[in-house]
């Protein structure tokens, strides 16, 4: 007889057939291993996060605490918590490059609606949905619309309401 023990089956159990047993007692790995990430993406500035100094994220709220609810890197640690929610991650928050300046994007809102409805809006992979009215001038829905991207969590936009042809 060979040296393998068997955990269940008899080693004197002899009928001709092919008898299988699973046993990954001695394989090398207990349990599940956790991985440690690293996320390094760009920050808002004037949040408690240093730049450069790595930071331990349990969460996104965690994320969007430390480095801006509207940044890069808690977009990203959000999506990635998303994907593994057990392996600890680590955030490396950056700074704007200095003389950098922010991008910016012009939408320009002429008259007032003539029918009731939804502005559908996306930014970045989000949608926003902002409810117009019968009669909303150009400056109620421009100051909606600033509302509402404003106030949507994750959304990497800063946006603001200018006089004349509305534009946001």
């Amino acid at each position: 007889m060979s040296g393998v023990a068997y955990q269940y089956i008899p080693q004197n159990f002899i009928p001709p057939l092919f008898y299988v047993e699973f046993n990954n007692q001695d394989a090398g790995v207990q349990g599940n291993t956790a991985q440690p990430a690293l996320v390094i993406g760009q920050m808002v500035s004037g949040n408690p996060a240093v730049a450069g100094v790595p930071f331990y994220v349990p969460s996104p709220a965690q994320a969007m605490a430390q480095c801006g609810a509207k940044s890069a890197i808690a977009r990203m640690c959000s999506t990635y918590l998303t994907a593994d929610p057990v392996g600890p991650l680590w955030a490396l928050p950056l700074a704007d490059a200095s003389g950098s300046a922010a991008a910016t994007c012009t939408l320009t809102l002429t008259g007032a609606a003539t029918g009731a409805g939804t502005h559908n809006l996306y930014v970045g992979n989000k949608q926003l949905q902002v409810g117009v009215n019968i009669g909303d001038s150009a400056s109620t829905q421009a100051t909606n619309i600033s509302n509402a991207v404003n106030s949507a969590v994750l959304v990497p936009v800063i946006a603001a309401s200018s006089a004349g042809p509305h534009r946001l």
